[in-house]
């Protein structure tokens, strides 16, 4: 059943979801030549999506799966575990207080911030995008996460408060708890799943312990410190497969790496010292034990989609 009425410039639209569980109320304002859709469902698994202009859609109770397309869009999930995608512009994505949202970016979809408040949730970076290409940065207490010079996700609260934080994926993977420092000194450990550790500058001491573990360098991070290392009742077991993944803009050309006993140094050559020694480069990763099998980082990753073998230098 739909009912409608005319509120001056305003058209209010109403009508009942099949399941007759909620309303649907749509506001088209036509005085300033805007649009806004306000879609909002009740109790059930509902599937909302917006369309040109602003939209304000609400899953209410469910599983619901929030769509926003076009314009600025703000997106409530509700209770339930909810799957939200703002789409293109500027939009807003609020899981709610239930675990297990799921946040949805994709190449295009302009600046998006996130207001997350439950447990497990997740945020799922769509094809075209690597984790080479996201540049990681604080501002005031929120987390930025930037993957082009117009993409960018701000996760709000994110360094005040853990509910605020999400796991990070990207296309079809499995979400990685991502452990963040700061520009200070940071002494970072992961959980016994997979993990991404970026220590985001300073001297840093990063541990991802069990799990296929990953490691974010780049330019500006200093001598950072790995210890990959996990043990199942006081026995030594291997660490998983894990790897370093460098930022958008370094190649395997741009990277020395030496063993100095049983530890393995990989350093960032100064392109404006390009016959700087180990020991003068700024920029580098020790990781200590490296010869031991179960200690070891497995591969070099590079945002050109080079994979390369964590050691191909010399002893010091």
């Amino acid at each position: 059943d739909t009912s409608g009425s005319e509120l001056g410039s305003n058209l209010s639209i109403k009508y009942l979801d099949l399941n007759g569980d909620g309303v649907t109320d749509a506001l088209i304002n036509s005085g300033d030549g805007r649009i806004w859709t306000r879609l909002g469902n009740g109790a059930g698994d509902d599937k909302l999506v917006g369309g040109a202009g602003d939209d304000l859609l609400y899953g209410d109770v469910g599983k619901d799966t929030l769509t926003g397309d076009e314009g600025n869009d703000t997106l409530y999930g509700g209770a339930g575990a909810d799957d939200l995608a703002g789409g293109e512009d500027d939009d807003l994505l609020i899981g709610g207080d239930s675990d297990g949202d799921v946040y949805r970016f994709n190449v295009g979809d302009g600046a998006d911030t996130i207001r997350n408040s439950g447990a497990h949730a997740k945020l799922v970076f769509g094809t075209g995008i690597a984790l080479a290409d996201i540049e990681y940065s604080k501002q005031g207490d929120d987390l930025l996460l930037r993957t082009s010079a117009t993409d960018v996700v701000t996760i709000e609260g994110w360094y005040l408060d853990s509910k605020k934080q999400v796991a990070i994926a990207l296309a079809d993977e499995v979400g990685r708890t991502l452990v963040l420092g700061d520009s200070s000194a940071n002494d970072l450990a992961g959980t016994n799943g997979d993990d991404i550790l970026n220590g985001l500058g300073g001297n840093d001491t990063l541990a991802g312990g069990a799990g296929n573990d990953i490691y974010i360098f780049g330019r500006g991070h200093g001598e950072s410190t790995i210890h990959d290392q996990a043990s199942v009742n006081g026995t030594a077991i291997n660490a998983g497969y894990d790897s370093i993944v460098f930022e958008k803009g370094i190649t395997s050309a741009d990277i020395v790496t030496v063993l100095s006993g049983n530890d393995l140094i990989v350093a960032l050559k100064d392109p404006n010292n390009p016959d700087a020694t180990i020991t003068e480069l700024s920029d580098k990763i020790t990781i200590r034990n490296w010869l031991d099998s179960n200690q070891r980082i497995e591969a070099l990753t590079f945002a050109d989609g080079t994979d390369v073998a964590a050691f191909s230098g010399n002893r010091s």
